[in-house]
């Protein structure tokens, strides 16, 4: 030790250093039965090829420094002379890494460290279960992996702290690589096959879509509880089928074009041009650059668009089976700043009116589209630039199957239903924010009245008896709050009972229950009634009030645009 034979109590010899070489990895051909290979703390790798009997010394291999650490040992699933090892060096002071192959059973061996960092050593090892080429590294601070068995490296770091990778497994049934860490938990990579598809090749193309596998159509059940604080649990991945693109290029918007360009300029010495107001003003009402997914079924009919990043590289959207919702998306705000990437702010428009606080809940509930059939579906990316998307090459398959309990005739069933109510749903919604907006338009209208003294007092009359018709109509839509304030009951709205309609569908893949259809039928009638006298109202009876208060000019109210002329 240290280049010397110490005195017996001169160190603590014989209390922390181990009188014996530890067994440090073991790994068992799962090819060919007898074939074991054995790594030790010193170095050394034995190989028996009948089961122990007889073992073979390898020391030394591929310039491996002697006395370094055998981490781990990976027996090929797809070659049975095929060997990888794992060496680490730190306690020497040696933090290189350390990963080598033999195709003869540890008879000759080539070192596979290829591009990996020069600090940093290689802890744990995984070998691709379809692509033998395709590997697994866990160093000291990252995850590695391979398409050429070695000879280039990529980082895999998205999502995964700087941390030590001690272990790695795979899941072979779902491609999914269980990453353990030094103390950073556990993490795991969802599905990792279109790395088995990632070429250089394809990797160089403007964009490539990669193929999408098989998806579960189910509903996810959450059966609560609590087991106490000791117990782990972790989210697990979204249902729905994972849609995985890659984008050689980011889409720019104008502002980072230019800013590009200027920066560009700069860097060669050059005064970059001055942005005119032309220029500031179409960056400022640009709508952000998108790529959009579109899902579509056997004949062709579009039954789901999703916006996804349009940033360099590797992107993953998972579809939730779901075609579109009843309602449209709840309108977001313009990002501060004016137009910084976005559109809103100077420049830009106002922004939109926030959605009506007594519709909010239903929306969210009730926005999420139905289960689609079981089949076959095509998916297909295009690029939206300033408001207009061209397709990109390339198209996918995505076969979506369902779990056993509902037939195939209860699915179609329940669609067919399931449309009939987004139908609804949509018809009740623009109906109550109608409704909303003409309570405003006449509130406004009273107090123009009010406002304007040559109006005779007719026309405030006929405006009061115009809220007081939208006040029944908005009474069968949303139901008696007044009445329930005092907890009393009331007779179910147009609203209630189409939740009523929507609620047993939510949990179930099976046929429409006979409650749902009828609840249906009821809300169908009754918004039927409605929707005509609202019409009527908004089309009708307050154009000619707001036609009066023109001719009194009377002061603006929202909704009335006066004539205007010299």
């Amino acid at each position: 030790m240290m280049g010397k034979i110490w005195p017996i109590d001169a160190i603590q010899k014989n209390v922390s250093t181990a009188l014996y070489d530890n067994i440090s990895a073991i790994a068992e051909s799962p090819k060919t039965e007898g074939l074991i290979y054995v790594g030790t703390d010193d170095g050394l790798v034995q190989v028996t090829e009948d089961g122990g009997k007889n073992w073979r010394k390898i020391d030394k291999p591929a310039g491996v420094p002697d006395d370094a650490y055998v981490q781990r040992i990976l027996a090929s699933q797809h070659d049975p002379s095929v060997v990888y090892v794992a060496y680490e060096n730190h306690q020497n002071g040696d933090f290189r890494p350390y990963l080598i192959q033999s195709g003869d059973r540890g008879r000759t061996w080539t070192n596979i460290s290829g591009n990996l960092p020069e600090r940093g050593g290689v802890y744990a090892i995984a070998e691709d279960h379809v692509d033998p080429k395709l590997l697994f590294a866990g160093t000291e601070f990252a995850l590695y992996y391979t398409k050429t068995g070695g000879e280039k490296w990529t980082k895999l770091n998205v999502g995964l702290p700087t941390i030590m990778v001690r272990d790695l497994a795979i899941q072979k049934s779902m491609d999914d690589l269980v990453i353990g860490t030094f103390g950073r938990s556990i993490y795991v990579l969802d599905d990792y096959s279109p790395l088995r598809n990632a070429t250089n090749e394809l990797m160089t193309r403007a964009s490539y879509l990669f193929p999408v596998k098989p998806a579960l159509s189910y509903i996810p059940q959450n059966r609560g509880g609590d087991l106490g604080t000791s117990y782990f649990t972790a989210p697990n991945p979204p249902v729905g089928a994972q849609i995985t693109f890659n984008l050689k290029d980011a889409i720019e918007t104008k502002r980072a074009e230019r800013q590009r360009k200027e920066r560009d300029a700069l860097a060669k010495g050059e005064t970059p041009p001055y942005p005119t107001a032309e220029q500031l003003r179409a960056e400022a009402e640009e709508e952000p650059p998108a790529i959009v997914i579109s899902i579509a079924d056997s004949a062709g009919k579009v039954v789901r668009r999703i916006d996804a990043p349009a940033t360099r590289g590797i992107h993953r959207v998972t579809w939730d089976l779901r075609a579109q919702g009843a309602n449209a998306p709840a309108p977001t705000a313009a990002p501060a700043g004016g137009g910084r990437g976005g559109r809103g702010g100077a420049g830009g428009g106002a922004a939109a009116p926030p959605i009506d606080p007594d519709m909010a809940e239903y929306v969210a509930r009730f926005n999420a589209g139905p289960l689609v059939v079981p089949g076959k579906y095509t998916i297909t990316l295009a690029k939206r630039v300033d408001g207009v998307a061209t397709p990109l090459q390339g198209s996918e398959t995505v076969e979506v199957t369902a779990e056993a309990f509902a037939t195939r005739e209860d699915r179609v069933s329940m669609s067919e239903f399931q449309d009939k109510l987004i139908r609804l749903q949509r018809t009740l919604t623009a109906t109550t924010s109608t409704a909303t907006e003409a309570g405003t338009r006449l509130a406004a209208i009273r107090r123009a009245i009010d406002a304007t003294p040559s109006l005779p007092a007719k026309v405030r009359e006929d405006c009061v008896r115009l809220e007081k018709q939208l006040a029944a109509i908005n009474l069968a839509l949303n139901g008696d709050r007044v009445w329930r304030s005092f907890n009393e009951g009331s007779p179910a709205s147009i609203s209630e009972h189409v939740q009523a309609a929507v609620s047993p569908t939510r949990g179930t893949t099976g046929h429409p229950t006979r409650t749902a259809i009828e609840q249906y039928q009821i809300a169908s009638d009754a918004l039927a009634v409605e929707v005509p006298q609202l019409r009527k109202l908004m089309d009708t009876d307050i154009r000619a009030l707001e036609k009066q208060l023109d001719a009194a000019g009377a002061p603006y109210t929202p909704g009335r645009l006066p004539d205007w002329k010299k």
